[in-house]
């Protein structure tokens, strides 16, 4: 009624709290489900100190390691983190696995002070990065379920969305 929207987490935007865009509020990183502080600090500290994340890979090549966690990624996805690069949460998810292994590879080696023979030239251009798939996005429902499940609430929609005029019918 006050047209005050909650906007989904996002990780260019969110903080650790609920924090104020403009009229609107925006959800916290840390009441997502198994992302704790240590990880918003990461996430917080990576994007002031290189930058906004411009997509999925370039989030996973500046986060440290501790983010880089196939839990953490994926609880991030389902509570539509990411969605302001423009993939579908189910591509996404599809391929965060695959991904999320390929950095953390590159990030311990390092952590060592190995270096590949080019010197991590292929990673900086992105070629190592794993495509991902063009997936149409998950039913309403399936969509809303998995931010339930790591929000403890609906943000980007609700279930009943579109049957007030039937609720109403029944609440007389």
């Amino acid at each position: 009624r006050m047209n005050i929207r909650v906007l989904p987490p996002d990780v260019n935007e969110s903080i650790a709290a609920f924090n104020a865009i403009g009229s609107d509020i925006r959800f916290g990183l840390g009441a997502v489900r198994n992302v704790g502080l240590n990880v918003v600090e990461g996430i917080k500290s990576a994007r002031e100190e290189k930058g906004a994340f411009t997509s999925f890979h370039d989030f996973l090549r500046k986060v440290p390691a501790q983010v880089c966690s196939k839990r953490v990624i994926e609880s991030l996805i389902k509570a539509g983190a990411f969605d302001s690069f423009g993939h579908t949460r189910r591509s996404l998810l599809e391929i965060h696995e695959e991904a999320v292994d390929a950095q953390s590879s590159l990030k311990k080696s390092e952590a060592i002070g190995q270096v590949d023979l080019f010197g991590g030239m292929f990673a900086e251009q992105g070629l190592a990065d794993t495509p991902i798939p063009d997936r149409a996005e998950w039913p309403k429902k399936e969509l809303l379920a998995l931010e339930r499940e790591m929000l403890g609430l609906y943000v980007s929609d609700h279930p009943l969305a579109g049957r007030e005029a039937q609720l109403a019918r029944y609440a007389e």
